[in-house]
Order: structure tokens, then C-alpha cells, then sequence
């Protein structure tokens, strides 16, 4: 089963919680709940990527609860669940320290984030329960490539992280998890079309150094940023937060939801390698590939309407 394209909209309670079952999810919006953003209990194990999740002021609670629910470290379901590009909102880091933990792991819960985004929550980062401890050593729970920034009253890692465990994830620089402002476009949570939640050029969210590979597993989406928005916004035209004039509506386009071919040649240009600026710019990119009749252009991992021939040019 597949579940994608579904906002979670002020709720009283968990915008999305997984009572186990291996549900593969894309493109949620957890908007203004009372309660976590996202919530999974009972051995949930699926592959998820593309969540937005942005807490209001009033409730001021996590971004996350992970539950695993076996009885003893082994017993099966324990919770082995990955989450690729999200950008988890708390509900501003100056709001009180009551709560807004961006993640709690706990209970044998055995999940991985890759490539994502946690800020603007008035506590901590990241805390690993003992028993979900275990899972470290084997893999099973992993943490890498993603920035963490805004918390409480500063971002040191001894702030972020509640255990040794979690600190432990976010001072190992082999891990590639950054302390440093992802520069998204605006963060509101009123009407004024301010909430933006893109990066802006030169945000170290589209560094390639810091973008780890996305699997081709026939499910993820080749996304080389970090956070679930690149230069398009995928939720900006179809969900609450659009029509009741709290995200702006730039950028708004429909991703890509199908894995590009494993066969597809792909070129990565680096930040600065393609200069458009001067005003009234061209610059024409070629493709010649053995043996093919046609073409299709993507960028970020979305297809480009109407770029499907041997070249592509980008105008300024």
C-alpha cells in the first residue's frame, strides 16, 4: 500500500500515527496538530519520503513520537522504518520552554533519517531511549546528512541531543548531520502567504557534499537536497495551508512520482557551475546518448514539461 498526497490539518490529536504495518508513504503534510506531527507505534516498518510537518504556537509540541512496542530487544515487529527528506517545523525555538522535541526514539524503535531538515522547536533535537539504543551498533537506527537548527536558546550539540547517544549521532562529523541554518525562504504560521519552506540559493541544503545518495528501490524519488523541497513546492497548490493563505504559492509545481530509470544518465552541477547572471543569459545543455531516440530532462528529480529533446537551454 501507498499512501501520498494527504495533509494532516489541526487535528486534536497525532497528525499521522502508523499502529504497525508496512505502509510506504509520500508528499505529507502535517500542518498545526496538537499533538506530534507524525507518531508510530507497534513494529510500523515502511519507506517514507517527501513529509512536511509544521507545529502552531499554542500547542507547542514534538515533531515526532517513535514507539517500537516489543517486549524485549529481538522480538519481531520491532519498528525498522526509513524516512528520506523531511522538513519538520516545531512551533519557533523562543516559544516557551514547555515543550517541542523535535524527535523522541524510544521503546526498541528502530527507524533512520536521511537527508532531512529539524528546526525552529522551543526544547531539543533528538533523544534515543535506552532500548531503542541497541539498534545503534547494527545499522538498524541511523541518523545522517541532515541539519538541525533553532532549538531552545542555542544549537550546541550538548543542547540538541537529550542523551549521549544523540549527541553522539550529531558531533560525528562521518555522519554528516549539520548544526547550521538550513535558509529556507520564510517560516510563518499565519496568512500572509510568508511559509516558504524551500531553501534559498546557496542554502547548505543543496550542497552535493552534504546530500547523501538516494537508493534506487523502486519506491524513493532521486532527490539530491536535504529537506522535502528543492526548487519546487510540491504542496504549495493543493492543501490547506495554500488555500487559507499561509504558504505561498510560489513554486508550486507536482514532483516527479516515479524513480527515474537506473539507467538514466544524470549530471550533478555543482553550486556556482552554471552562472545565469547576467540578465538575458542562455546557456545550452546537449545530451547524446547511445543508442536513444528520445529524451527527457529532469531537474531534482522532476520532470521538466516539454524539455524532451537532445537539448536543453535555461534562460535567465
Amino acid at each position: 500500500t501507498t499512501i501520498e498526497f494527504i495533509e494532516a490539518y489541526a487535528i486534536a490529536d497525532d497528525g499521522f500515527e502508523w499502529f504497525g504495518g508496512t505502509v510506504n508513504t509520500r508528499y505529507l503534510v502535517s500542518a498545526f496538530n496538537d499533538d506530534e506531527a507524525f507518531d508510530t507505534d507497534q513494529g510500523y516498518r515502511g519507506q517514507n519520503q517527501f513529509w512536511f510537518g509544521i507545529q502552531e504556537h499554542g500547542a507547542k509540541d514534538g515533531g515526532f513520537e517513535i514507539d517500537g512496542d516489543a517486549p524485549v530487544t529481538g522480538v519481531q515487529p520491532t519498528s525498522v522504518w526509513k524516512l528520506w527528506n523531511a522538513t519538520i517545523l516545531g512551533s519557533g525555538s523562543a516559544n516557551g520552554q514547555q515543550a517541542g522535541t523535535a524527535f523522541v526514539i524510544r521503546e526498541f524503535a528502530s527507524p533512520s533519517f536521511f537527508n532531512s531538515v529539524f528546526s525552529d522547536f522551543a526544547r531539543r533535537g533528538l533523544s534515543i531511549d535506552a532500548n531503542s539504543a541497541t539498534h545503534i551498533a547494527g545499522g538498524g537506527l541511523d541518523i545522517a546528512n541532515n541539519i538541525f537548527f533553532s532549538f531552545g536558546t542555542n544549537d550546541a550539540v550538548t543542547n540538541i541531543g537529550v542523551t549521549a547517544d544523540a549527541q553522539a549521532f550529531l558531533s560525528n562529523a562521518a555522519k554528516t548531520n549539520l548544526i547550521v541554518s538550513p535558509q529556507l525562504t520564510g517560516i510563518s504560521r499565519v496568512t500572509g502567504f510568508g511559509l516558504d519552506p524551500r531553501p534559498v540559493f546557496g542554502s547548505p541544503a543543496l550542497d552535493p557534499a552534504n546530500v547523501r545518495t538516494t537508493p534506487a528501490n523502486g519506491f524513493l524519488v532521486n532527490a539530491p537536497y536535504l529537506g522535502a523541497f528543492g526548487s519546487h513546492n510540491w504542496a504549495a497548490d493543493w492543501t490547506t495551508l495554500g488555500a487559507y493563505g499561509v504558504m505561498t504559492a510560489n513554486g508550486a509545481r507536482l514532483p516527479q512520482t516515479t524513480p527515474l530509470p537506473a539507467t538514466a544518465p544524470t549530471v550533478d552541477v555543482q553550486p556556482g557551475g552554471l552562472n545565469l547572471a547576467t540578465a538575458g543569459s542562455t546557456v545550452t545543455l546537449s545530451a547524446s546518448v547511445s543508442g536513444a531516440t528520445s529524451f527527457q530532462w529532469y531537474k531534482n528529480g522532476v520532470a521538466i514539461p516539454g524539455a524532451n529533446g537532445s537539448t536543453l537551454s535555461l534562460n535567465n
